[in-house]
């Protein structure tokens, strides 16, 4: 799947790097404290090393475009233009010139036979995109036809990948049992592929787990979040976003038995400041995330001073750091689990 933050400036290789960096934004944005989601592999510090800042690669991307107008270049390799300039805006909460970008991508693509899998990436895209700005039934269209184009193409993780992304956007209509259903689907499609990433399969059981959760069936849902977690941990970075989003997860579900839930989420806080290789922006946004269910798990244990304190620390990383977003229409703390119980 075309998602990761940085370079499309005109080697394959480097192309591939943003593809992987896209990948990790996402799950960052849309599982902070919620679910896992969109869902993708981590670029090791290595490739990170190699990108150009991430406003320097969309001036790139932008000139590229131009360049290829100006020299009146195909529709497909204008689409796929515009496709890695939309991922890169998106990784930097730049929505409305995001969802421009897929917009334009997807009609340059769309009916180019050779183009399909770029295609499916650019409705991946904006299906992101729409969960990351509360659309949630534009996102559950979009990627379940990505879904489609995937599968008919072969390409079993990014279906997969990508019915993971429709539990994620069934969930948050609180439309659980489908949730559960499309959540497991993916995870037993991810585990039996042997090209699978183990973050996209964590991803897949975390949302599964939330989806039990809410459906009543809390023993279940704790003995899930507990095998996604050993496997992030067997698997995975041990500061893998896909981790930190497991570790919300069962801080939030251990919460509501009345089990020790601190430890998980203390852990997902260092994870989120220790994501270095982010821009400020990302990194931040995480943080405030975990800072944010944090207060909710410590009100909901009438733990007042501390919780007050909780909201000292967001007030104040608020004010250092605001919101890279641009036009953000859900907040982190919408993406909490609690606003799933009202």
């Amino acid at each position: 799947m075309d998602n990761q933050i940085s370079k499309t400036l005109s080697h394959t290789i480097v192309l591939n790097q943003v593809q992987q960096k896209t990948a990790l934004l996402r799950r960052l944005v849309l599982f902070g404290a919620v679910v896992c989601a969109l869902l993708f592999l981590l670029c090791p510090p290595a490739v990170h090393a190699q990108l150009l800042p991430l406003d320097e690669t969309m001036a790139a991307t932008r000139d590229r475009i131009h360049t290829a107008q100006q020299s009146h270049a195909s529709q497909e390799e204008l689409g796929r233009l515009w496709l890695a300039l939309g991922n890169q805006c998106e990784d930097r909460f730049v929505y409305p010139e995001a969802e421009d970008a897929f917009a334009r991508a997807l009609r340059l693509l769309a009916g180019k036979d050779q183009a399909q899998g770029a295609y499916a990436d650019a409705l991946a895209g904006m299906g992101h995109l729409y969960i990351s700005t509360g659309r949630f039934s534009d996102a559950e269209t979009y990627l379940k036809r990505s879904r489609q184009i995937y599968e008919s193409l072969g390409d079993g993780v990014n279906a997969a990948t990508a019915r993971a992304s429709v539990a994620l956007a069934l969930m948050f209509q609180r439309k659980f049992r489908e949730t559960e259903t499309q959540s497991l689907l993916a995870r037993t499609e991810l585990a039996s592929l042997s090209n699978a990433n183990p973050s996209e399969l964590t991803a897949a059981a975390v949302t599964h787990a939330y989806a039990l959760y809410f459906l009543g069936d809390s023993s279940s849902a704790s003995t899930e979040i507990d095998e996604a977690i050993a496997t992030a941990r067997a698997c995975l970075r041990p500061d893998s976003p896909d981790l930190m989003a497991a570790l919300l997860a069962r801080a939030f579900i251990h919460s509501r038995l009345g089990d020790d839930w601190e430890p998980s989420i203390t852990e997902a806080l260092r994870i989120a400041r220790t994501q270095t290789a982010l821009p400020v922006p990302a990194r931040r946004r995480a943080e405030l995330m975990v800072l944010q269910q944090y207060q909710q798990l410590l009100g909901h244990a009438h733990r007042k001073s501390e919780a007050k304190a909780i909201e000292h620390e967001i007030a104040d990383l608020e004010e250092k750091h605001p919101a890279g977003c641009t036009n953000c229409t859900v907040s982190a703390a919408a993406f909490s689990p609690a606003a799933l119980l009202h």
